[in-house]
């Protein structure tokens, strides 16, 4: 299975930390495709 993660502000937190909901369950094989913020917090899209 392919799963997508597009940036949103519910997922981004700036830290690590076992207290944050899971926002995502893969199983062993899946394909995970994130977009990732840049250093000042936005993101390019590719054209």
């Amino acid at each position: 299975m392919i799963h997508n993660l597009e940036i949103k502000n519910e997922n981004l937190h700036g830290s690590f930390s076992n207290e944050y909901e899971p926002i995502l369950t893969v199983k062993s094989g899946d394909t995970i495709r994130m977009q990732t913020p840049d250093i000042e917090w936005g993101y390019f899209k590719s054209k």
